[in-house]
């Protein structure tokens, strides 16, 4: 058996921090133990308004990479954004890798 595939990341105040899972994954969830919103996407390019979608505090998603009926590209890098600077805040776990 192995290890679990995740990752604790802390936010920068409007800038995105990449979080690399060490595997390429089909899914990834994603946990926000933030106080705030976290913008979570899978290009560095992402912005809030384009790429990216939008965890409410405490609260996750599966992040699915997906394409035209089949699974897209796989995962192996999330970026994640705040608006507020907070530590060990965010938990991402890969998925199906």
């Amino acid at each position: 058996m192995t290890k679990l595939k995740v990752k604790t990341a802390s936010t920068q105040a409007g800038k995105a921090v990449a979080v690399q899972l060490g595997t390429e994954c089909r899914r990834a969830l994603v946990k926000n133990f933030s106080t705030g919103d976290i913008w979570v996407g899978v290009t560095p390019d992402s912005t809030k308004t384009d790429g990216m979608i939008r965890i409410p505090s405490e609260a996750a998603q599966l992040l699915v990479s997906f394409c035209a009926g089949q699974y897209g590209d796989l995962i192996d890098t999330v970026y994640v954004m705040a608006d507020a600077a907070e530590e060990n805040c965010v938990e991402v776990q890969a998925l199906e890798w």
